[in-house]
Parts: structure tokens; C-alpha cells; sequence
């Protein structure tokens, strides 16, 4: 054996102790015993986040004044004021082929984006927020034929709800 041998064991054992050490720090159990001066601070603090709380409460509770409903009212349409609870599941409106070509081409084959952009539509008040969103929002191009027939059933749906 060459004398660099050992040194690279000893290194190798050193390195492994001091590991060991490292663990055992990370790993003490005392770091998880619950301290009285902790539980204090950590009740100070919740006493803080409820005090903000009730502030908000407050500010929430306040009725609308009259300039509020004068701004409301001159955005209020009779074609937006279908209550979204009314309208039926968007998903009834794709058939099972339309499902599987939106995804593909639409929705970069996901189905967690198809099923999100679906339920963010029917949360949608009007046909125009729709469009606003797909076309400025995602940018998709307005004479993509899959984009049109897509669009087309997406209008169907907020039609069909008046």
C-alpha cells in the first residue's frame, strides 16, 4: 500500500463523521420540544393576525354607498345578469370527439388546461369576456379553423343560457 492510501481513508472517515455529526444536528429531537417562550411569541402573533382580521371584517360589513350602485347600474346589461349557477356544465356542450381534437390542438394535448379553461368559461359572465380572453389573453388566432369551431361552441353555450 502507498502512504496516500490511508490519508484517503482518513479523509473518506472524517468526511463520513462529520456527515454523521451534520445529521444529528439537523435531526435533534430537541429542536422539535416545544418551548413555553416560543408558544408565547407564537400567541402574540395570532393575537396580531386577528386583530387585522376584525379591521377587514369591519371595512367588509360597510354598505355600498350610492355612488357604488350609480357605477354598478351603468354596467349592468339584462344579457349579463345570467346567474352563473343557472347556465348547465359547459363540459355537455363538446362531444367526446371535440374533447380529444380541442385538447390536442388547442390545449398542447393537456387535459388539466382543457378542463381549467372550460370551468374558467362558465365562471364567465358574457360570450365578450370569452373572446377577450382566448384572443388576447392566449393569443390563439382567430381564423384557425379548430379556434373557430371552438369559439362557435363556446358561444352556442352562452346563448343557450338566456
Amino acid at each position: 500500500m502507498s502512504p496516500e492510501q490511508p490519508q484517503e481513508d482518513e479523509q473518506g472517515s472524517d468526511e463520513e463523521s462529520m456527515i454523521d455529526s451534520q445529521m444529528s444536528t439537523l435531526f435533534d429531537a430537541s429542536a422539535f420540544d416545544d418551548d413555553d417562550e416560543d408558544d408565547e411569541e407564537d400567541e402574540g402573533s395570532e393575537e396580531d393576525v386577528c386583530y387585522d382580521a376584525t379591521d377587514d371584517e369591519e371595512v367588509l360589513d360597510e354598505e355600498p354607498s350610492e355612488e357604488d350602485g350609480d357605477f354598478l347600474a351603468s354596467y349592468t346589461d339584462a344579457s349579463h345578469s345570467v346567474d352563473v349557477s343557472d347556465r348547465p356544465d359547459i363540459r355537455r356542450m363538446f362531444s367526446v370527439n371535440d374533447r380529444y381534437r380541442f385538447r390536442r390542438e388547442l390545449f398542447s394535448n393537456s387535459e388539466v388546461d382543457f378542463v381549467d379553461n372550460l370551468n374558467l368559461v362558465q365562471a364567465m359572465s358574457c360570450y365578450e369576456d370569452a373572446e377577450d380572453y382566448f384572443y388576447n389573453d392566449l393569443q390563439w388566432d382567430k381564423e384557425f379553423e379548430e379556434v373557430v369551431e371552438f369559439m362557435s361552441i363556446i358561444y352556442r353555450y352562452f346563448n343557450s343560457t338566456r
